[in-house]
């Protein structure tokens, strides 16, 4: 099963899109422009007019239709202490490992 991440749309200004051209949210809260390393001709802008107020829950971007969206960040189970006490520690594996080198020597002797 293939998890769909949640897309918001975030603007209401829709960006005219042209080729050659990197897209991209600035510091400052707008669209801005900057050319592709094929594009010799172009030039670094600011294009979008609408401010957008960017948080730290995902990935910020144009859309192919032109508008800002949000991509949110999908949510990662964090560990807890006592689920890796069951997880051997690395002494034990390098010891198992140590042990069957051991045995495999004497078989090949």
């Amino acid at each position: 099963m293939i998890a769909m991440a949640k897309i918001k749309r975030i603007s209401t200004e829709r960006i005219e899109r042209e080729d050659n051209y990197l897209y991209y949210i600035g510091n400052d809260g707008y669209v801005w422009r900057t050319p592709m390393r094929t594009n010799k001709n172009g030039f670094k802008s600011k294009i979008g007019t609408e401010h957008i107020e960017v948080k730290n829950d995902g990935l910020y971007y144009v859309d192919d239709s032109g508008y800002v969206v949000c991509e949110k960040h999908k949510e990662k189970k964090i560990k807890k202490k006592s689920d890796l006490k069951d997880e051997p520690k690395d002494e034990e594996i390098f010891s198992n490992l140590e042990y069957i080198f051991k045995i495999d020597d004497k078989e090949n002797k």
